[in-house]
């Protein structure tokens, strides 16, 4: 399947009713949706789930979620092999892997985990990127 298709169909699965957020008390609900595109096509499910997980954390931060645009979460990474957000005054610097984000050429933004070292200090902490 090209990439156009990928998108297309993508697309296809992920309109319609919105998924109910995590935690909002419809588990049962979202796991019917999620089957049922998974029933379809397993490997597009695993990319639109992704980026229902990405939208609901997005509406729980209280950002804008643009309407068209494919969105992804991808935490997972290797032990040692992380992504790293570097602040130097205003400027920031992402370097690093990013292991196991396999719809990130799919996806038009994405949130990622990384670490982060703010002003010069080697203490470190997990951060959420978009």
């Amino acid at each position: 399947m090209l990439r156009e298709e990928l998108e297309e169909h993508l697309r296809a699965m992920i309109t319609g009713p919105m998924l109910p957020f995590p935690g909002s008390g419809e588990t049962a609900t979202r796991h019917l949706q999620l089957m049922n595109v998974a029933r379809e096509d397993i490997s597009l499910a695993r990319l639109a789930e992704a980026h229902w997980d990405a939208t609901a954390i997005l509406a729980e931060a209280g950002k804008t979620i643009i309407a068209d645009v494919l969105y992804g979460v991808w935490a997972s990474e290797r032990p040692g092999r992380a992504m790293v957000l570097k602040q130097d005054g205003n400027d920031f610097l992402l370097t690093g892997p990013k292991s196991f984000c396999s719809g990130s050429r799919t996806d038009h933004r994405w949130l990622a985990r990384a670490t982060a070292y703010r002003y010069g200090s080697a203490r470190e902490s997990p951060c959420g990127l978009f």
